[in-house]
């Protein structure tokens, strides 16, 4: 079958987000809530500053918030939000907005942890978001956090993204195919991938589109603790890796 001319239907409720989401408007208010909410924590702004790599500039445009776990769910008519215990599972995590034409859609948080934790601990509170914008390229980077694709993108990295289904899924792969999407990059350290290889081959079989590996000697996340060594060997081994696949660093094209 050519996949190209394949259409069907999807029910979100199958890829683990919440579809018990609030209504549009809860969600700007939420992330506004959140937003304000972490200037008055400065641990965690400190946090994203020195270890994530995400400057105030990057705070304000993003509108990257905290849901404190003391934070009551009021908004600016001291109001308890409807649907307040959507919002629970995001309690302690960084939030961030996800943006559709200006609208928030949905939010992402990742759960503030200490720096001997790499993996981030994901939440996604969006009735139908998978895959975050990026610029449109053959070739991707996969990240497992927003807040690490930000980081990213300060670093020319632009055709970096973060699944926010949480795993390499058939949503993703489908959403990456129609962006026309020739070879997803994703990046393992001494632990390895942190999703199914094997389910990730069968799925990139199917949608045509290749899988490189990169392999660091660390993870890659906390840029902010990042010295030039480690940038200038990711770099260097994506470079060589996409090579490989016919592909090149777009970091480097105009």
């Amino acid at each position: 079958m050519n996949i190209a001319h394949f259409n069907h239907a999807v029910s979100y409720g199958d890829i683990g987000v919440n579809c018990q989401h609030p209504p549009i408007t809860q969600l700007t208010e939420f992330a506004d809530v959140c937003y304000h909410n972490l200037i008055r924590c400065p641990r965690i702004v400190n946090y994203l500053l020195t270890q994530r790599n995400i400057d105030g500039q990057l705070i304000h445009e993003k509108h990257i918030g905290y849901f404190d776990i003391a934070l009551p769910l009021l908004n600016d008519s001291d109001l308890l939000f409807v649907d307040y215990r959507s919002f629970e599972e995001l309690r302690g995590c960084i939030t961030v907005p996800i943006l559709r034409d200006e609208e928030t859609v949905g939010i992402q948080g990742e759960l503030y942890k200490s720096i001997d934790q790499q993996t981030p601990h994901n939440h996604l509170l969006s009735p139908n978001v998978v895959i975050e914008p990026f610029r449109f390229s053959k070739s991707v980077l996969r990240c497992v956090s927003q807040l690490d694709v930000f980081a990213l993108q300060k670093h020319g990295y632009q055709n970096s993204f973060c699944d926010l289904s949480g795993s390499v899924s058939e949503l993703t792969f489908d959403r990456l195919h129609r962006m026309g999407v020739e070879v997803l990059v994703y990046f393992t350290d001494a632990y390895g991938a942190d999703f199914d290889i094997k389910r990730a081959e069968e799925l990139s079989h199917y949608y045509r589109i290749q899988l490189c590996e990169v392999k660091l000697p660390f993870a890659l996340t906390n840029f902010g603790l990042w010295d030039m060594y480690q940038w200038q060997l990711l770099d260097k081994r994506l470079s060589s890796c996409l090579k490989l696949f016919g592909a090149y660093n777009e970091r480097y094209q105009a």
